[in-house]
């Protein structure tokens, strides 16, 4: 669970009110909710705009509502995503907060478990690779930063000690696994 702010998301989130319980974690009472109706038609631009909430940040809460904690700057970002979605800020009680913190929780657990995936598979590439071909661990590697970027975003909204030593130990070893020789495991 979350612990303690950093600097960074102070000035990004300074109007964000949180809430602890028992003094062991901190959750956010401000939440954004994420709703939209298309018909089945719809159904190419329904799963970009899945994809693209996603990597904006928001976990499923139910079929078509999304959710995840508040900041001016990622509000914004949601109204502007598709015409057909309505983005509302909300202040959860106590208990909505925590059960939606747990919520977020588990997508943080399942956007680190496909992070690491990715990490075992860009090991796989670097080691396959030869000096002459690279293609397959260059293109990974650079969406590998990408990748890595939107976790670190979604923690700036959601702060956790474990999270961020998890992140930083994948950090370290996508280093370790971009120094090694091509062709070695």
């Amino acid at each position: 669970m979350p612990n303690q702010k950093t600097e960074q998301q102070q000035d990004t989130d300074a109007y964000i009110k949180w809430v602890q319980r028992d003094n062991t974690y901190t959750v956010p009472m401000v939440w954004s909710f994420i709703f939209f109706d298309m018909p089945s038609s719809a159904f190419t631009r329904r799963i970009r705009l899945h994809r693209n909430l996603r990597r904006t940040g928001c976990t499923m809460h139910s079929q078509s509502v999304y959710c995840m904690p508040y900041s001016q700057k990622t509000h914004l970002i949601l109204k502007t995503l598709d015409e057909s979605i309505t983005a509302v800020q909300v202040i959860a009680d106590e208990e909505q907060a925590y059960s939606l913190a747990e919520t977020y929780a588990d997508f943080i657990d399942d956007l680190f478990l496909e992070l690491e995936n990715k990490v075992e598979e860009l090991e796989d590439a670097k080691a396959l690779s030869e000096a002459h071909n690279s293609r397959g661990y260059t293109k990974r590697f650079k969406k590998m930063n990408e990748r890595v970027e939107r976790v670190k975003d979604v923690l700036r909204l959601f702060p956790s000690q474990e999270a961020h030593t998890r992140l930083v130990g994948l950090e370290t070893l996508i280093d370790q696994i971009h120094e090694r020789k091509q062709g070695t495991a």
